[in-house]
């Protein structure tokens, strides 16, 4: 008898079953609403695991040739102020040599959250910037000596942010930008995009107009930003006067991921990035993205700040543009004015593009034409193939579930015996 109880639960299982691996592959189709997201407390991500060697990322840089030059600190001491826009950052890592100022969070005035992360996004990007205090570990930040300014703007990096909940995004992001501001910050990194605000849009003039250098990432998307709707999640990167950084792999290749199109202006490493972890120990290892090429800028910028106090916004710009490392051809949609060359931006005596005109005036390299693009990379194939093998799955159990329906009441009714023509048709 109790086989046949099991026989007869089978279509329920089999629904159960059903349910939950459409739910685990395709987590997209049940997103919690941002603001039920948004906790009231932070409760620390997980610690991270030990770094063995030094990270590819690090060596690229070039940070033994930079460092003689500056490390984050202005003539008189003080160090250069870097403020991140983010998940938040794990102050209490020794990465950061108590380094880490913890600034509010960016939708409550009255919360200050900033010096917790619970994702890890935020502490990766504040370790690529500023990294480098822990004893015995071959691993630095671009700019070791610089301070931190954490801003909790997004409660988990991992997060599905749906189209009707960017607005409270932006205004994170706006609200974070003038804080900082205040707060006295010579840089401010932005490793996230949401859409375009006025609002949002006002806070960036107000910081550029007040000397503050803005960088921000170009986003994951893979989209033609000149021709992308105009709600894409890749502002403010796209304003002008932000620094927009796109994402380049280990072999300097850009990476199929990264939005792209004239705003593009330079590009850093940004796959395979190791970094501090947000449970106050280890490090995180192969995280990707322009969230984590953008650090790389931002960090350059703030030796920038230290070395040359006196230069303006616009004279950072040009000077971060006009010793970045041209790509081989004419890829400025994908590269902007090149790879970041942290060690040219800090001691070439009189910069010039290496792409100009006849007398030396910046010209950004010929965009491609759109026929050029190489778009061979479909970054979202595996969520496609996930999605598939999902459907696929999902049509063979319902067959499976209507011949049970058919076949466990026939079977039922001759008492479970051995089949024959007759007692099947009957």
């Amino acid at each position: 008898m109790s086989s046949v109880r099991t026989l007869k639960q089978i279509p329920r299982y089999l629904a159960v079953i059903l349910m939950a691996m459409t739910l685990v592959v395709l987590p997209g189709l049940a997103s919690p609403a941002f603001a039920d997201e948004w906790p009231d407390e932070c409760s620390p991500g997980s610690e991270g695991t030990a770094l063995n060697q030094t990270p590819w990322h690090v060596q690229r840089m070039n940070l033994d040739l930079a460092h003689p030059h500056s490390r984050g600190t202005f003539p008189d001491g003080t160090p250069v102020k870097v403020a991140v826009l983010d998940s938040g950052v794990a102050m209490d890592h020794p990465a950061f040599g108590g380094r880490v100022i913890e600034g509010a969070d960016g939708h409550s005035s009255d919360a200050h959250h900033g010096g917790c992360d619970s994702d890890g996004h935020g502490t990766v990007v504040a370790g690529i910037i500023a990294g480098g205090s822990e004893e015995g570990v071959r691993y630095t930040g671009i700019a070791p000596e610089a301070e931190i300014i954490a801003y909790r703007t997004l409660p988990a990096a991992e997060l599905v942010i749906s189209e009707s909940d960017r607005p409270l995004v932006s205004l994170a992001i706006e609200e974070s930008i003038d804080l900082a501001v205040a707060a006295g910050a010579d840089v401010i990194n932005i490793s996230a995009g949401s859409m375009h605000t006025p609002g949002l849009e006002a806070a960036v003039e107000r910081a550029l107009a007040s000397d503050v250098v803005i960088v921000a990432a170009v986003g994951n998307e893979s989209e033609f930003l000149d021709q992308a709707p105009s709600d894409v999640p890749a502002y403010p990167a796209m304003y002008d006067g932000v620094i927009a950084v796109g994402a380049i792999d280990g072999s300097g290749a850009w990476n199929a991921m990264s939005n792209y199109g004239s705003a593009v202006e330079i590009v850093a490493p940004g796959i395979d990035i190791s970094g501090p972890a947000p449970g106050g120990a280890g490090y995180i290892h192969g995280v990707n993205g322009t969230s984590f090429a953008t650090p790389q800028v931002s960090g350059t910028v703030a030796l920038m700040r230290a070395k040359f106090p006196e230069m303006t916004v616009d004279e950072i710009r040009e000077r971060l543009f006009a010793t970045a490392d041209p790509p081989g051809g004419p890829d400025n949609n994908f590269y902007g004015w090149g790879i970041v060359n942290t060690y040219r931006a800090l001691t070439d005596m009189d910069p010039t593009p290496l792409t100009g005109d006849e007398e030396g005036n910046a010209v950004q390299p010929q965009e491609q034409t759109v026929e050029q693009w190489p778009r061979v990379v479909d970054p979202l194939r595996e969520t496609k193939m996930a999605a598939a093998f999902t459907l696929i799955g999902s049509v063979a159990l319902i067959i499976v579930v209507v011949v049970l329906r058919k076949l466990v009441p026939v079977g039922r009714s001759r008492g479970w015996a051995p089949g024959t023509r007759k007692n099947l048709d009957e």
